[in-house]
């Protein structure tokens, strides 16, 4: 199922309903209610969703990012050289 997402929806960020996870909380299979090239959009529409989702970037995460990991929710912050930290 991820790879259908990442083929569907290359380079985007994906808001992701009804997960299924590994053993390892990797993303293997969901729904994708919310996709967009910008990781705002996303960030805004979870206030639509309550549960547990995941925010999921299909594409290969670039050097500058770093990921943390709160909960059920997967933030993406850009490096601190980008001032945003």
């Amino acid at each position: 199922m991820i790879e259908e997402m990442k083929q569907k929806y290359p380079d985007e960020w994906l808001l992701v309903v009804d997960c299924e996870l590994s053993e390892n909380t990797e993303l293997r299979a969901g729904r994708v209610v919310e996709h967009s090239r910008c990781r705002g959009d996303i960030h805004k529409a979870l206030k639509d969703y309550t549960g547990e989702v995941a925010i999921y970037y299909a594409g290969e995460i670039p050097d500058d990012l770093t990921v943390i990991f709160q909960w059920d929710v997967c933030l993406v912050k850009e490096a601190v050289e980008k001032n945003v930290l």
